[in-house]
């Protein structure tokens, strides 16, 4: 079942969303196979510690986040992923892995990639491994307050220079 917080947040703040059941799926592509959901509309949450701070990052299901771009952004020493011991600390209503694209219910700043904006929705995981939520782009920025950039890793690799 969605997460409860989810749900009342979604209500609370007048958010129009549909809730969608499919098979379970463990990786966001795969979920927005199950789901039938275009991979750049999938968002997935990639839970980092940046110099110690969980942050919230954000991109398309076809994408995978660039440490270094991040690590420029915040202006970070140290960037990794939360260790998977720790994802029930920080998401405790959540099945592991399955976080909602919305770190501020959580405390959580969220760092968006760009490549979102160019979609007028995003579904999301909705703290299970088979549920994610559809709602409105705008809504969704709404209600996160993210930061965007270009935090993807691009097609070329990353660049040393």
């Amino acid at each position: 079942m969605a997460t409860r917080r989810l749900m009342r947040m979604l209500e609370q703040n007048h958010v129009g969303f549909r809730l969608s059941t499919h098979r379970v799926a463990f990786s966001a592509m795969r979920t927005a196979e199950e789901a039938h959901v275009k991979g750049a509309e999938m968002a997935k949450s990639v839970a980092l510690m940046v110099d110690g701070m969980p942050v919230l990052a954000v991109l398309p299901a076809t994408m995978n986040v660039s440490f270094k771009r991040m690590k420029e952004l915040m202006g970070a020493k140290r960037i990794s992923l939360v260790d998977e011991r720790m994802l029930d600390e920080y998401f405790p209503d959540c099945e592991l892995g399955a976080m909602p694209a919305v770190g501020t219910m959580y405390k959580m700043p969220v760092v968006a990639d760009r490549e979102l904006e160019y979609d007028e929705r995003i579904s999301f995981n909705a703290g299970t491994h088979k549920e994610i939520v559809t709602m409105a782009f705008n809504d969704w920025k709404r209600l996160t307050h993210p930061r965007f950039a270009d935090i993807h890793r691009s097609s070329m690799g990353e660049l040393t220079i």
